[in-house]
């Protein structure tokens, strides 16, 4: 309930915050605009809290941003009452375009949950969601499969309980990161769970976070064999021989130095070819 409370608060005083600049920042440009466009920063402001806290908090801003606009910027300045037929006009056409600008945004906020996990069972990558609690609120089957437990065990559950094993670790940190500071947190590390590599994005939402990750162990793997090889081919003082068996006659090619400066196919009447002729089957010479 504390946590219910402390969201509501968070928002609404977003949307007190967001009416508060919009009104500064016309103010700030009223030497050059006088008494027009009063509502220039008043829409923005509404459309940004709208999208991010929803609908009450916008509501709150766009009568918060008109009182304010009233106050300071529609004659007579300081007060709130007696306003001329223009003015009041002008008062109502911005209060029905708030309210549409309102309306639109939460349509969109409120998409339809099939279209969205639509999206997100599509996308290659493993997504899941976690609220302000830490409990799983979305996991899309790419994240099903990874973690190797079945959807309902993962929903309505807490993260750190479920993966304790992640507690003080890169995953906290960087999860804490982006609730906390609202920051978008892109990290590589080793999970203590699956023992695979990810390559991790953590977005911060309205109320927790979204976490889009890949498994990028078999990639990492390739690379550090790439780079043995890369490392064995460059501290090689003597010849390095392949041989491509599966083409008749077979093909031997030999690479010289330790800096590969030389490639070249050895010819069969070599004395290398002589040397190598052995290791390649009858049915291949």
């Amino acid at each position: 309930m504390r946590t219910a409370t402390s969201s509501i608060a968070r928002n609404y005083g977003v949307g007190l915050l967001a009416a508060a600049i919009g009104i500064t920042l016309r103010l700030a440009l009223s030497p050059a605009l006088g008494n027009a466009y009063p509502y220039i920063f008043t829409f923005p402001a509404v459309a940004a809290v709208a999208y991010y806290a929803g609908f009450g908090p916008a509501v709150f801003t766009m009568l918060v941003s008109e009182l304010a606009v009233d106050y300071f910027l529609i004659p007579p300045i300081g007060s709130l009452v007696a306003f001329g037929r223009t003015e009041a006009f002008g008062i109502a056409l911005s209060l029905l375009s708030c309210i549409l600008i309102i309306i639109i945004i939460e349509a969109v906020r409120r998409q339809s949950p099939e279209e969205v996990n639509q999206i997100l069972e599509s996308i290659s990558d493993c997504f899941y969601a976690l609220d302000e609690n830490w409990n799983f609120t979305y996991v899309n089957s790419q994240a099903i499969r990874y973690f190797g437990r079945r959807r309902e065990e993962l929903l309505a559950r807490n993260f750190w309980q479920l993966m304790p094993e992640k507690k003080g670790t890169t995953f906290e940190s960087s999860f804490t990161t982006a609730a906390r500071i609202g920051q978008v947190v892109q990290f590589q590390a080793l999970s203590p769970v699956t023992h695979r590599w990810v390559d991790a994005h953590v977005y911060p939402a309205a109320n927790g976070i979204s976490v889009f990750f890949r498994d990028t162990t078999e990639a990492l793997r390739a690379k550090i064999g790439e780079n043995r090889l890369s490392a064995i081919l460059n501290s090689a003082t003597d010849a390095i021989i392949t041989i491509a068996i599966f083409t008749k006659p077979a093909k031997v090619s030999a690479m010289t130095t330790s800096r590969l400066e030389k490639r070249r196919t050895v010819r069969r009447s070599s004395s290398l070819w002589t040397g190598v002729r052995a290791c390649v089957s009858p049915e291949c010479r």
